[in-house]
């Protein structure tokens, strides 16, 4: 499982033009600081976790595509 995470890592790292860890700097935290921007969060995993399940049979993982498509 190291060998296949580090391989993943590498390739996004070449295709995203970056260095590092694979997920530092790729996402960014915000502090959710009234009740409007808590809400909004919310509702944007609400949302997320819809089309997860939803389309899980549908869409590849993000991993695997990049993988798919390196062949």
């Amino acid at each position: 499982m190291k060998l296949l995470n580090e391989y993943i890592a590498r390739i996004s790292n070449i295709e995203d033009k970056v260095t590092g860890h694979f997920w530092e700097s790729r996402f960014k935290s915000q502090a959710l600081l009234d009740e409007r921007a808590l809400l909004t969060c919310r509702y944007c995993l609400k949302i997320q976790a819809i089309f997860k399940y939803k389309f899980q049979f549908v869409l590849p993982t993000y991993p695997q595509a990049k993988i798919a498509a390196m062949k």
